[in-house]
């Protein structure tokens, strides 16, 4: 698959897995129309593309020795990063982060098995 509608995957990928967020956590709540969750997740993707590469790079032995769970605390950081950027999502505790990084994480699991295609094995 091309970069450029995989990026586009990504981003009603990560608008699904918030807009999944807000329905059945409480405590996450997405403001606005389909246009301010399709927003939301092109701002989650540019965190996750320019963002957390930098702190996966810096932090990679510290994945190594906690065998990857210091993945899921980059991935909350990334989340509430875009809790603090943006006035449309507003998460209230941290149990609510923690749970919605799960819900987000799983769903950008998913969307990175099913993007990957033929193109990255030749």
């Amino acid at each position: 698959m091309k970069t450029l509608g995989r990026l586009m995957i990504m981003v009603l990928i990560n608008a699904a897995g918030l807009w999944t967020a807000s329905q059945f956590i409480p405590g996450v709540r997405v403001s606005g129309d389909t246009k301010n969750l399709i927003i939301l997740g092109l701002i989650l993707l540019f965190l996750n593309v320019l963002i957390k590469p930098i702190l996966k790079f810096f932090l990679g032995p510290f994945i190594l020795l906690t065998l990857g769970i210091l993945l899921l605390a980059i991935n909350a950081g990334m989340l509430y990063l875009l809790d603090i950027i943006s006035a449309n999502l507003t998460i209230e505790s941290i149990k609510a982060l923690l749970l919605a990084t799960l819900v987000v994480s799983a769903f950008n699991m998913v969307g990175s098995t099913l993007t990957r295609g033929r193109d990255e094995i030749n």
